[in-house]
């Protein structure tokens, strides 16, 4: 683990992907785990949350505040994406995907008291997830700043899309440039809900090709999206090999191979949702 988060990062921060990345990968072990780890990495609050589905932790020092939320199974990601939770409900300036807000919402008072009592303005508050995390993630964000708690940056990975045209407008207007969605090769949960039902993503994305390099430009994101044009219900096909591109374990290996701390990309390069 790199030693030094840095909570002033403007921009892309390899080093805060990488701690943000193994934040989202801790999410999904039990509490009393994630609480000995992090103490290694000198946080001293903790909170975890727990509601039916939802699972989430938050960590806290005198610096910074890291919002973690837990990801989901893969059968459990199909149901998420095919049920009556699969609609459109409004939210944040647009829509968003019913299901999110619903799972959001059974932690979203214990998560908000929780913020209150370790927050400052000196704090920079930043979020994170994967898979059905990072959708979570990315509405919690969103909620957020529009209750002026200024989130310093959200870093996701395997993210779904979260709401339509109108939430992607609003939410890039106050966080588009601070929000770094990684993509791994291959990862088609990426490419649900599909575009052709009003969804759209948001923030920059940043790819990791076939060999786990990252690659922050557009034509290797256009190119991955041509891979997945199609039904949505293919992308659930048995031949697709969903898990192994969409496993965080993936993508933290990744990131470790891709740390530079002197990274400085160029933001016009990156592509912005879709």
């Amino acid at each position: 683990m790199v030693k030094h988060f840095d909570p002033g990062a403007v921009g892309y921060s390899s080093t805060n992907a990488l701690w943000l990345g193994q934040a989202a990968r801790l999410a999904y072990r039990d509490p009393a785990m994630i609480e000995a780890s992090i103490r290694t990495w000198e946080f001293q609050q903790f909170c975890f949350f727990d509601r039916d589905a939802t699972q989430a932790f938050l960590l806290s020092n005198s610096e910074v505040i890291v919002l973690a939320f837990r990801g989901t199974q893969m059968r459990c990601l199909r149901d998420w994406m095919t049920d009556i939770r699969f609609s459109l409900v409004p939210s944040c300036g647009g829509q968003v995907h019913r299901g999110f807000s619903l799972a959001l919402d059974l932690i979203w008072d214990e998560v908000m008291a929780q913020l209150n009592r370790c927050h400052s303005s000196q704090k920079a508050i930043f979020v994170t997830g994967h898979s059905l995390g990072a959708g979570l993630a990315t509405l919690a964000a969103s909620r957020l700043q529009n209750k002026d708690h200024n989130v310093h940056s959200l870093y996701t990975f395997g993210s779904p899309r979260v709401g339509d045209r109108e939430f992607e407008r609003c939410f890039t207007a106050e966080m588009g440039l601070r929000t770094f969605r990684f993509v791994n090769h291959n990862d088609v949960i990426t490419q649900i809900p599909p575009r052709s039902l009003g969804y759209r993503h948001v923030g920059l994305v940043l790819y990791f090709d076939s060999t786990g390099v990252l690659r922050p430009d557009i034509r290797y994101w256009d190119k991955f999206l041509e891979t997945v044009e199609g039904g949505f219900y293919d992308l659930f096909d048995p031949g697709i090999d969903l898990i192994q591109d969409h496993d965080m374990e993936e993508y933290a290996k990744n990131l470790v191979s891709n740390i530079d701390p002197q990274l400085n990309l160029d933001l016009s390069a990156i592509a912005v949702s879709r």
